[in-house]
């Protein structure tokens, strides 16, 4: 089984002035959205695809979160963020609508709680494609080659 976690930041209504509006991430949930469920081309039905839209930093986190710890064995998973990126201290931090850039570990998703909400996972394959800027930063300070850190990812 094929699913999919879709999160599409363009506003932020933090109105942090590092975090103005986006033009593409509402466009990228539509347009990838109809591709991963296309019946011509696509592996994934509408039923195992989630799109969320200008999420807050919780929101994103417990749907990451359920989306990747009811995972089994045999299923593939997908995750896809399109929105501000931010980096502070050698990490990552995916911007959501409550994000305050004088604030990212209380109002963003930093890398390693993606990661750590990844690994929990029991899903044979882990695809995470971050669409934002800064996002060579979501393997830390590691060597590249520990970006693949465990089966399937």
């Amino acid at each position: 089984m094929y699913r999919a976690l879709i999160v599409c930041n363009h506003l932020y209504e933090a109105r942090d002035p590092k975090l103005p509006p986006l033009r593409g991430p509402e466009a990228d949930a539509e347009m990838l959205g109809g591709a991963l469920v296309d019946p011509a081309t696509g592996l994934f039905t509408s039923a195992h695809v989630r799109v969320l839209l200008n999420a807050s930093s919780l929101e994103i986190q417990e749907a990451a979160s359920t989306f990747s710890g009811l995972a089994q064995p045999g299923e593939k998973l997908l995750f896809y963020f399109s929105g501000h990126g931010l980096k502070k201290n050698g990490r990552l931090y995916l911007c959501a609508d409550n994000t305050r850039s004088t604030h990212l570990a209380a109002t963003a998703v930093s890398n390693g709680t993606l990661d750590d909400i990844i690994d929990d996972s029991k899903a044979d394959a882990k695809i995470l494609i971050l669409d934002c800027c800064y996002s060579g930063a979501f393997k830390g300070d590691e060597e590249t080659e520990l970006l693949l850190w465990g089966e399937g990812r």
